[in-house]
């Protein structure tokens, strides 16, 4: 069963109301566990022989709803969200209405060679922009993460954002990210008939072959078809062309085990299983095979995980992604913005709870997609401090820190 529940909620001690959805076989005791910590909850919609996949898909439906404070099933309350039920009060209107609403939130089936045109038109306007490699790498966490769901919608929450993951380089970034685009949406009848040819094609190797063979001059002769054409083609790809030349380019792509592991790659459905594949098979290139195949395959976050946590810490990790993500993200993160925040935030002087302590770092960290988990011992690598009792705003007791002075 799908519910549909309303609730109140304080925050910045004014009331609002939130819509709570989620997917449950046994309502009465679910709501009973709610109603026990939460007087003020109520359900609204109650849609029979829906599924948890109906609830993840739904989910990804509602997204720009979502009030995110609260994890993944809470949503701003509207009479705008309430009309999607009101309309489809069945679980079959429901999955007609997820069906029909999906190419709006999902990258369309047609551009299944590259998650959004204008993910990979913003990637490449960084790296033209000459943006540092961790800076970059941050982007790339920082578009995967809004683009899971959403295509063209995502680029508009991503904007504002740069100057956060990419400091100085941001405005040259927004600023060449728009003639691209522009270029793009003037050619994109162009890329679409493109983009369809190579649909067809279900080998990486034999996919990019076609690439270099139909387009290889004309990438590297006019950078307007070379921005047209970046979405299918991606900037590596092209750096790899410029790199080696057309022929050689070719050459490379048709070595038997080259051709061999992008044949096993292409077979691999999830990212645990092809980090855990390119590491048991790196032994059988030499360390610039490595490095173009690592600019090949269609994992920039699994390539990038290779170059930098490297294959003991990889293997270490049991081939976590979610692990490797979180690990790469601090690795490269940019620690002297993250710095600047803090300074903002916390005082020498201050006497401050924990629990204050590591929600103003958890805010700090997420407006960064810093992903390292916050606690408030953290503000040990900045300060030097002091464990105490201090009250807190409701004069109660807690334990927390006293910031004594600046760590050099």
């Amino acid at each position: 069963m799908i519910y549909v529940l309303k609730s109140g909620a304080i925050v910045d001690d004014k009331l609002i109301y939130l819509i709570k959805v989620g997917y449950t076989e046994n309502f009465e005791k679910r709501f009973s566990q709610y109603l026990s910590c939460n007087p003020t909850i109520k359900p609204l919609f109650l849609i029979d022989n829906g599924t948890e996949a109906d609830e993840k898909q739904l989910h990804r439906c509602l997204e720009k709803y979502r009030f995110e404070d609260y994890g993944n099933e809470w949503y701003y309350y509207s009479e705008e969200f309430l009309d999607i039920f009101y309309k489809n009060k069945t679980i079959e209107e429901l999955r007609t209405f997820m069906i029909e609403l999906m190419p709006e939130v999902v990258p369309s089936a047609r551009f299944s060679v590259l998650k959004s045109p204008e993910y990979y038109l913003l990637v490449d306007s960084a790296i033209s922009c000459g943006i540092p490699n961790n800076y970059y790498l941050n982007l790339v966490i920082f578009l995967k993460d809004l683009f899971k769901c959403r295509a063209t919608a995502a680029i508009n929450e991503a904007i504002p954002l740069l100057q956060n993951v990419c400091g100085t380089y941001a405005d040259d970034i927004i600023s060449y990210f728009k003639k691209s685009l522009d270029i793009y949406y003037e050619n994109r009848d162009a890329f679409r008939k493109v983009l369809k040819s190579i649909s067809k094609i279900s080998s990486t190797v034999d996919k990019k072959n076609h690439i270099i063979n139909r387009y290889g001059d004309r990438l590297l002769s006019d950078d307007n078809i070379s921005r047209i054409f970046l979405p299918i083609v991606s900037n590596r790809l092209k750096q790899f062309i410029n790199r080696f030349g057309i022929n050689d380019a070719k050459l490379f792509l048709s070595t038997p085990y080259v051709k061999k592991f992008f044949s096993e790659y292409d077979t691999l459905t999830n990212s645990t299983e092809k980090i855990e594949y390119l590491c048991n098979s790196s032994d059988i290139f030499t360390e610039k095979e490595l490095d173009i195949i690592l600019d090949l395959i269609d994992d920039e976050i699994l390539a990038n995980c290779y170059r930098f946590l490297g294959k003991d810490k990889i293997v270490e990790y049991g081939y976590n992604c979610s692990r490797l993500m979180k690990s790469l993200s601090v690795e490269i993160f940019d620690v002297d913005n993250l710095r600047k925040k803090i300074m903002q935030s916390f005082h020498v002087g201050d006497r401050l709870s924990k629990v204050y302590i590591k929600a103003e770092l958890g805010r700090i960290y997420n407006s960064l997609n810093y992903k390292k988990t916050p606690k408030a011992v953290d503000l040990s690598e900045w300060f030097e401090l002091k464990l105490g009792k201090f009250k807190n705003a409701a004069s109660k007791w807690e334990n927390g820190f006293e910031i004594l002075s600046l760590k050099p």
